[in-house]
């Protein structure tokens, strides 16, 4: 009797593809990284890949989404600072690759940036104090091992963002 042949789901084969493109991008760069790389990381066709996200961009681009995806599931808009930091140190090693500047294409816009700015609600000199302050802490967070050393971090960031804002209204430009 012959075994059936089981065919993958779309959404497993794409999952798979994109751990591997964040895998090879991770160890190689944007760059650096190729098709036949992430194919080989990903045990599928370079059909598949060209089928599901169309090229090596797109492939990014996909990333970018599914990271952004992760993050925003995971934000309380009543605490969403704190909240955000969390998920982003849950999901460092997708946010790794897309923050690293030489693990993505040099066109392509700082990761996040729209997601903090748009709860901050604008871009002025307070606002943007506390997106670096965001930002840096993503960025720390990223090479954070243990969940206690997260939360020092997210307390720290979340302390002084709160300090920006609160001088914010004594502060005229």
């Amino acid at each position: 009797m012959s075994k059936a042949r089981r065919w993958a789901s779309t959404e497993g084969v794409q999952r798979r593809i994109l751990d591997a493109a964040r895998d090879v991008f991770h160890r190689q760069g944007f760059n650096d990284a190729t098709i036949a790389d992430i194919t080989a990381a990903a045990g599928c066709s370079i059909g598949s890949i060209y089928h599901h996200f169309g090229g090596k961009n797109e492939l990014f681009q996909a990333l970018s989404d599914r990271a952004v995806v992760l993050v925003e599931a995971e934000i309380d808009e009543n605490d969403w600072e704190r909240s955000l930091l969390w998920a982003s140190w849950r999901h460092r090693f997708d946010l790794s690759v897309l923050m690293n500047p030489f693990n993505r294409p040099t066109d392509y816009p700082p990761a996040g940036r729209s997601l903090v700015l748009e709860r901050l609600g604008g871009g002025g000199l307070h606002e943007r104090a506390q997106m670096a302050l965001m930002r840096e802490a993503t960025l720390v967070l990223i090479e954070t091992d243990t969940e206690a050393e997260a939360a020092r971090v997210i307390e720290s960031t979340v302390q002084w963002v709160d300090l920006v804002r609160a001088i914010q209204p004594r502060i005229e430009f």
